[in-house]
Parts: C-alpha cells; structure tokens; sequence
C-alpha cells in the first residue's frame, strides 16, 4: 500500500513545475556532482572545476554561529545506480576518475593493481561506451562529439600534474562534462537524452514480464532489483526498500524483486517520489 501510494505521489509530482529540477524521469537519477571536466568544442580538455555548491548549516546551539560549507550539486543525469559485476560497467556523460580520466584519487589511498585497473579497464571502457553510444545511435551533437574526441586523444599514463593535483582534490566522487562557452552539461542536449532513454528500453525488453502488484498492469516489464535505492542515513549508496538477500525469502523458484513483482516503471517512480520526500525538509 505505502509503495502504491508513493506512485501516485509521483504521478502528482512530475506535473508540478515547483519539481521539475529535482524529479528524476524515466531513464535518468539525481546523483551528486563533484566536479566538471570542460572541455573546448573541438574536444581539448580546457579546465576541471569544482560544481560544489554552498550550503549553511544551522547553529547547533542558541548561541552558536551558523557553518558554511560546500557540498555536491544534485544534478538529474541519464541513467542510474551502476549495475553489480566485477567488470566495467561505464555510465553516460558522468563517473568517477576512475572512469573518466583513468585515474585513481590519492585520497582512495589506491593500490597499484586499482591504479592499472583504471587506466587499462575503466577507462577504455567509458571511452568504447560512448563512442558506441554515438555511432549506434547516429548522433551529431557538438557536445557530445567533443567527448568523444577527448576520450580518444586522452592519456592517463601522461596527465600534467595541475590537472592531477585538482582530481586528487574530488576524490572517489561524480563528475560530468561541459563544454567551455556553453551553459548547461552535455547530457541535457535533447537527442542525447532521448537516444539514453531508448537504449534503455530496448534493454528492457529483454526482461521477465508479469503482472505489477502496484499498478495491476499486466505483461509489463518487471523489476529484477529495485534500482533506485532510498538515500537514508549514512550510507552514500543507498538502501533498497524491497530486497531478498537469502534463499529462504524466496518461493515458487522466484528470486529477488520477483518474489513481489514489480513494474521497472512503478518502482522507479515510488522510489523516486520516497527519496524527493527524504530529500526535502518541508516533508521530514
């Protein structure tokens, strides 16, 4: 009931314009923005600047004095959670140094293997992601077109040692990309986010079908893992609302989310509407 409830809070939400910077649709998530990698539109890379965003936080007693800090910047970007797996698994137009630039921060404290990990696996793969990304979906975005020629002429065994000292000062964090001159991100060009969309539906539709308990939507794709995970407490990745992590929570030879299936749709939009209620102190 309480998941059915927030659907349709969602429902609400989505056509509220008060919401319309911070609810995430189908096909993207709200993740947090460290830094942005700018680049020249002919895909040089011109500067890495910090997207942090200042924050004062309230005295903590009736005479203390308020704190400012700076914190990440929420940003809603194609895509969501980084699928499980030892193997590389790239998002588009944002990631870690790790991805990105084929670096590991010092502040990671990294291992020489994690170091080769990025510069030979993570890497390579972001950069062979997006170039796919763009030839298969026959884009001709000057944003994105720029990315893709500065993955392709980056090098992370040779990176000047300005650009290293301000990685090292992000840490493990989310970046993305922008171009010098152009307000916005690349991932808000309009083809771009409709070609993330429909990757991702055709994706889908190789999944299991099956009627939702939340909506009573039949033959709809289902929710193998409740991707959105509820941003509560001090763990930065999130807590899944619906899980079964045992074999004994299973019955019928369903396992996980299918034990009480639900629509990809449904549970992207309850848990979403959850996290902009947890988010917002109006509704605490």
């Amino acid at each position: 009931m309480i998941l059915t409830r927030l659907y349709e809070l969602y429902g609400r939400l989505e056509h509220d314009p008060e919401f319309d910077e911070v609810l995430p649709s189908l096909g993207t998530s709200k993740q947090k923005i460290s830094f942005v990698v700018v680049l020249t539109p002919d895909g040089k890379l011109f500067d890495i600047q910090d997207a942090k965003i200042q924050k004062v936080l309230p005295p903590k007693t009736k005479n203390g004095k308020a704190k400012t800090i700076f914190v990440a910047r929420d940003l809603i970007v194609p895509g969501g959670e980084r699928k499980t797996g030892k193997g590389a698994n790239p998002h588009l137009l944002w990631d870690k140094p790790e991805y990105m630039l084929g670096i590991c921060p010092d502040g990671t404290k990294p291992k020489e293997k994690d170091k080769v990990k990025a510069r030979d696996v993570l890497f390579p793969a972001f950069r062979e992601r997006h170039r796919s990304f763009r030839d298969e979906n026959k884009l001709h975005d000057l944003g994105l077109d720029a990315v893709v020629a500065f993955l392709e002429s980056w090098d992370p065994t040779d990176i000047p040692d300005d650009i290293l000292k301000k990685v090292n000062r992000y840490g493990d964090n989310f970046g993305t990309f922008a171009i010098q001159g152009k307000p916005g991100y690349v991932f808000d060009a309009l083809a771009v986010k409709e070609a993330a969309l429909r990757e991702m539906l055709e994706t889908d539709s190789k999944a299991l079908r099956g009627t939702c308990l939340i909506t009573g939507e039949q033959n709809t794709i289902l929710s193998r893992i409740v991707e959105t995970k509820i941003k509560l407490g001090s763990n930065p990745g999130g807590t899944a609302i619906v899980s079964f992590d045992k074999a004994s929570f299973c019955s019928y030879g369903k396992e996980q989310t299918y034990n009480s299936p639900i629509s990809e749709v449904a549970a992207f939009k309850a848990h979403n509407a959850l996290n902009l209620l947890i988010s917002d102190p109006r509704y605490h």
